[in-house]
């Protein structure tokens, strides 16, 4: 059998989150042309990945998908769009998002937050879950998150290994 159910380290890894950065809208500008330069930072647990930057918008279109490996359900994945410069990026927004809240295999817009989190930053980011969960763990009770139903919204589904990214063109 095999597969994507052989990549889990150890029966307590939770699964993979695949996730899509699609596009933002409406962004702050932060250059004196009008415009900025965005890219996104997405953090989960311990790892941390960056979009390519997309000079001179407000409304960026990065089409990436980045995959990070579950330990804890719990988690949250924490998301970020900076405006690059030669020196030191700006703030655009962020946003975080319980693992457990993620609509799967749903794309959905998310209004961006200040730094701090407790008011809005301007624009929008549009962004597209899938949880693969590790059927070991969820049958050999690895804690008891799944237990009150959360396994509901995930499916089994192919996905690449972790720090791989699609290329989508």
């Amino acid at each position: 059998m095999g597969g994507w159910r052989n990549s889990f380290k150890n029966r307590y890894d939770v699964g993979f989150l695949r996730v899509k950065v699609i596009a933002a809208t409406d962004l702050e500008a932060k250059d004196l042309n009008g415009k900025s330069d965005p890219y996104c930072m997405l953090e989960l647990q311990n790892m941390r990945v960056q979009t390519q930057t997309i000079e001179k918008t407000l409304s960026p279109r990065w089409d990436k998908t980045f995959i990070f490996p579950v330990t804890d359900i719990h988690a949250v994945l924490s998301v970020k769009v900076m405006d690059q410069d030669k020196t030191k990026s700006d703030f655009l927004g962020r946003l975080v998002i319980p693992l457990l809240w993620m609509k799967n295999n749903e794309q959905s817009w998310y209004a961006l937050k200040d730094d701090n989190l407790h008011g809005r930053a301007r624009g929008s980011i549009l962004l597209e879950f899938f949880f693969v969960y590790n059927h070991v763990c969820l049958h050999n009770d690895c804690g008891t998150f799944f237990s009150v139903g959360y396994h509901s919204f995930m499916t089994s589904q192919p996905f690449l290994r972790p720090g791989l990214q699609e290329n989508n063109t």
